[in-house]
């Protein structure tokens, strides 16, 4: 579906109404309809206040228009050809899922007369840097948090071309390893780039790994997990298809969600096949478990 009218009559557009509709170019509202309008294919609420809904397929930048108060929470869901976006003055409120799944999106930037976010680098913070909102998902080469940030989230999630996150050396909540962020204490694994090759070995004392901590890494091979190791959370590694084996020195498996690796009810899942190496003396306890267990090829460590 390349273009749709909206007629008069309608009220209301859902949520996610047209979030995904890749080859979406414009979404045009009839002049008379008194609750939405559209400007170059863009959806608004009547008034110009509220932007909910740029197509999927619109290419290139997006000024947003002074006036805008509010980008909805599925705004730019999905936009893949959007590269970059301009937030104006008077913009107050960004959904948490704005930017989220826009592939080539290299820059967010906000007029610095905004007084409700701020933009470093192209990526996007609250006005006092206290929380990083969205890195771009086209962002490229590394990013630093500095030091006066408390909150990351899920602000680097869906970021492909993302290879290294440093921390500001006085950040007092975050800290960095080869690129990767962690806790201040150095026990919880937070967030693995999306654009990291190769292998990743976490560090000893690292006793978590939080949800989502390498989803959506198109590119890792290999992972050496911890003997300090206890749990791993939701979506830890959905997603990570070029995966070639793991290794996990923990002598008692650690406890994982259900969906830690893939949706465990998939048979034949690609996790299922690769080599899960394990200390020698503990296989057994590997193949015993109900999670670790849907692993086919669990093999010693030499």
């Amino acid at each position: 579906m390349k273009s749709i009218d909206i007629p008069a009559s309608v009220t209301f557009i859902d949520f996610g109404a047209f979030t995904y509709c890749y080859n979406l170019e414009s979404i045009n509202v009839a002049e008379d309809n008194a609750s939405y309008r559209s400007a170059r294919g863009i959806v608004y609420d009547r008034s110009m206040q509220t932007l909910y809904r740029c197509p999927g397929k619109y290419s290139g930048k997006v000024a947003i228009p002074e006036g805008v108060k509010t980008i909805a929470g599925s705004a730019f869901v999905g936009c893949a050809h959007v590269t970059a976006v301009s937030v104006p003055a008077s913009v107050e409120n960004i959904g948490g899922m704005a930017f989220f799944d826009c592939h080539n999106l290299r820059r967010i930037d906000v007029v610095p007369e905004n007084t409700a976010f701020r933009s470093v680098r192209g990526m996007l913070y609250d006005h006092d840097m206290k929380t990083a909102l969205r890195c771009p998902g086209g962002y490229r080469g590394k990013v630093v948090i500095p030091a006066s940030v408390t909150s990351v989230g899920r602000a680097l999630s869906a970021c492909h071309r993302l290879t290294a996150i440093h921390t500001a050396k006085s950040n007092v909540v975050y800290r960095s390893v080869d690129g990767v962020l962690y806790d201040k204490d150095m026990q919880t694994l937070l967030f693995c780039p999306g654009g990291r090759r190769g292998t990743v070995v976490v560090p000893e004392g690292v006793t978590t790994i939080t949800h989502g901590g390498f989803f959506d890494n198109f590119h890792l091979k290999h992972i050496d997990l911890p003997a300090t190791l206890e749990s791993l959370g939701y979506r830890v590694f959905w997603h990570c298809k070029a995966l070639e084996s793991i290794t996990c020195r923990a002598t008692t498996p650690p406890q994982i969600k259900q969906d830690t690796f893939e949706a465990l009810y998939e048979e034949n899942a690609h996790y299922q096949s690769l080599p899960l190496y394990v200390p020698a003396a503990f296989v057994d306890a590997y193949r015993r478990d109900e999670a670790w267990g849907r692993f086919r090829n669990i093999l010693p460590l030499e």
